[in-house]
């Protein structure tokens, strides 16, 4: 078990391909990220407006 004072790090190599592979991923997720809070949390004019009408069922439930 180890210490929680261990402070020794494991290393992992991926190859040049992988990384450009993962980096792409990891901005797409934060730029997705960005947007909805964007969507959630922005200004009252940016925010998303359903346009569902009113008595209309849920596709989901």
């Amino acid at each position: 078990m180890k210490n929680a004072t261990d402070t020794t790090e494991e290393t992992a190599y991926v190859s040049k391909k992988e990384y450009d592979d993962l980096l792409e991923k990891y901005r797409e997720l934060e730029r997705q990220l960005t947007e909805l809070k964007r969507l959630i949390f922005g200004s009252k004019s940016e925010r998303f407006v359903s346009t569902a009408l009113p008595g209309q069922l849920g596709l989901f439930g």
